[in-house]
């Protein structure tokens, strides 16, 4: 979807009533009700503005009968409060109580009370129309599911006179007397909200702003480094396999070029460069409706759709819960940079998109990874590329003397099926120092 998506226009077939820049309709689930049973009052609600609205929905339920002075229908009388994120449309489910000895009747009327709180110096996002026209094809069976279901009932906008209430009419039928009224739980569900639908396009043009000016400063290489490798040690012992700190190292030199890659700046021509990781400049143009980002800043674009507070600590984000989408961005470019400086034919892509699932998934069994799988491509990528990213009071010599001793101290790791991983090593390290000018 490249467009903000008119979803409750798909269901109530285009009907709405539009309060305070949110647009609303009423339903009554089922609007046949029998006596004795639990129903809903159901409110699709579509948020159009580019920033956050609080809703506190209220029920009025039908007038009380003198046969009945407490009424014959019962309901939460707190207000429930529904916070709506920018562009979101979804429903809200409100359970009500028919009492067994309701009587009969066409037009009982349930009433909604919907107070709306914007966000101050909100702006519209969506048209007046909702947006554009629902793509199925772009929803994923839960989705779609969900929507045609709701298609199913018959929306109310009619609004009572004055007030801010929704109000639509149901008939109740005779039902049998149960032993005790049955509750039923409601609640608020998403049914399109950035975070999870939008496009990257649309992403990008929604929160560009906020990525040049709080996400790219917080991405350098500087500060990006400590958080990745703690995250780095962290998961291989987690893993099964401690690392060595130079090998943390290595790994962390790969990761945090990745991210530095997004806004590489005087970097943009490194021959080890990929152009499809630089966001930076997608966000100083137009950007293209079918744009690819690097799994980790998709990642990073949706965790800030769904809460903005991680713009208060980018890196924390990136080292923790996108940790294994930054390695999945790494693992291909790590094998790349391999073939590039080996001339070793490592496999196809399909090969390798088996090999990095192969290795995420060992990296979350308790005794998973092994020396193989660390080393191929991500020690290997990183010695490729560490004069990329250099620690402070980093002397590069050291860093490579100190890898030949690392791979002594594993030595007793070797066997017939990694043999060609530590020689491959080996000639890395070999390679660099020759090329740095290093005495070997």
């Amino acid at each position: 979807m490249t467009d903000y998506s008119d979803v409750l226009g798909y269901i109530t077939k285009g009907a709405r009533l539009t309060l305070n820049g949110v647009q609303m309709a009423l339903a009554v689930n089922p609007r046949v009700v029998r006596a004795g049973m639990p129903f809903y009052a159901l409110l699709l609600a579509q948020n159009t503005l580019n920033a956050p609205v609080e809703l506190s929905v209220t029920l009025s339920l039908p007038a009380r009968d003198i046969r009945r002075p407490t009424g014959y229908f019962a309901a939460p009388k707190e207000p429930t409060v529904v916070r709506l994120r920018p562009a979101e449309a979804g429903y809200l489910l409100m359970p009500v109580v028919c009492h067994p000895d309701t009587p009969a009747g066409d037009n009982h009327k349930l009433g909604m009370g919907v107070t709306v709180k914007p966000t101050p110096k909100a702006q519209p996002l969506r048209p007046e129309s909702g947006g554009s026209p629902v793509d199925l094809k772009q929803l994923n069976q839960k989705r779609r599911a969900a929507l045609e279901k709701l298609r199913e009932f018959e929306y109310s906008i009619a609004k009572r006179r004055l007030r801010d209430e929704l109000e639509a009419t149901f008939k109740v039928i005779q039902g049998l007397r149960q032993q005790g009224e049955r509750s039923s739980k409601g609640g608020w569900f998403s049914l399109w909200n950035m975070a999870e639908d939008a496009s990257p396009s649309l992403l990008l043009k929604f929160y560009g702003e906020a990525l040049r000016r709080q996400v790219l400063p917080q991405i350098k290489k500087s500060v990006m480094f400590e958080p990745l490798r703690k995250a780095t040690e962290e998961r291989f012992r987690e893993a099964g396999y401690p690392l060595k700190p130079l090998e943390a190292i290595y790994i962390t030199k790969l990761l945090t070029l990745i991210v530095h890659m997004a806004d590489p700046g005087d970097d943009t021509f490194d021959h080890l460069g990929s152009h499809n990781f630089n966001v930076a400049s997608l966000l100083n143009g137009d950007v293209p409706d079918d744009v690819r980002l690097p799994r980790w800043f998709e990642g990073l674009v949706r965790g800030i759709a769904f809460n903005e507070q991680i713009l208060a600590n980018v890196p924390a984000f990136i080292s923790t819960r996108l940790y294994d989408a930054l390695v999945r961005d790494a693992v291909p470019f790590a094998f790349q940079s391999i073939q590039m400086v080996t001339g070793e034919d490592l496999g196809s892509e399909e090969e390798i998109r088996d090999y990095t699932d192969r290795l995420i998934k060992l990296l979350h069994e308790p005794n998973g990874m092994d020396f193989a799988h660390t080393y191929l491509p991500l020690v290997m990528g990183g010695a490729i590329v560490f004069d990329r990213v250099v620690v402070p009071d980093e002397k590069l010599e050291d860093t490579l003397r100190g890898m030949s001793e690392v791979l002594a101290m594993r030595d007793a790791e070797w066997s017939d099926e990694n043999d060609l991983v530590f020689l491959m090593m080996k000639d890395l390290v070999n390679r660099s120092l020759r090329l740095f000018g290093f005495q070997i």
